[in-house]
Order: structure tokens, then C-alpha cells, then sequence
């Protein structure tokens, strides 16, 4: 049994979408094999309009970066439901990159897929 019907959930979908606002392109990571080893690249796959926010707290904030303490700032962005997107992508917002830790494409309450951000720049 449903807790809501699919008509409830396609109401849902459309709330949460129409607050969307921020445009990301989303880069998938290839690997090819060179005369010298491999090389990675990251490829546009396609565009996608979401909700982007920051969510990092002081907590999270301070890393060991390469011994040095620094910021890592830690972004949720939220998504149409069925958007391709998967972790190890790489979004870019506002001439920013943020790689894609994890998301949540396995949960059975599928309002929009939520996507973990850290930044790589």
C-alpha cells in the first residue's frame, strides 16, 4: 500500500520544482587509455534547472587540506526526479564545480533527487 497516491506525487514534483531556479551543467567523468597510462576527462552530458544551498556548517567546515586546515564547503542540490545525475559527476553553477558525493535516486519517496556536493574548486 501507498502512503500516497501517484497523482498526490505528481502534485508534490510540481511544488517542489517550481522553486527551481539554478542552472547546472552536469560532467561525467571518462577514463581512456593514452600511450602513457590513462587520462581522465570530464565530458558536458546535459543541462539540468535545480535548487542549489549551502549547507555547511562550522562543524563540517575545517578539513586537513595537504596539512593545512581549510574550508570545505558542503552544498545540497536538488533535482527533478529521473534527472541523470550520479556520484562522481561534476555540477557546474555559476562558474563554480561541485563534485556529486552521493545521492538519494534509491529512496521510494521520489519528490526530487538530492544530490550531496562538495566543492571542487
Amino acid at each position: 500500500m501507498n502512503l500516497i497516491s501517484s497523482a498526490e506525487l505528481a502534485a508534490l514534483r510540481g511544488v517542489a520544482e517550481s522553486g527551481m531556479q539554478t542552472t547546472a551543467t552536469i560532467m561525467r567523468q571518462t577514463h581512456t587509455q593514452t600511450d602513457l597510462g590513462s587520462a581522465d576527462t570530464f565530458t558536458a552530458v546535459g543541462t539540468v534547472v535545480g535548487w542549489n544551498r549551502e549547507i555547511t556548517s562550522n562543524m563540517d567546515a575545517i578539513e586537513d587540506v595537504g596539512g593545512i586546515a581549510g574550508v570545505a564547503e558542503a552544498h545540497v542540490f536538488r533535482a527533478p526526479w529521473g534527472t541523470d545525475i550520479r556520484s562522481g559527476d561534476v555540477l557546474v553553477m555559476n562558474n563554480s564545480s561541485f563534485r556529486v558525493e552521493h545521492t538519494n535516486a534509491d529512496d521510494t519517496y521520489a519528490v526530487w533527487l538530492i544530490c550531496a556536493l562538495r566543492s571542487k574548486t
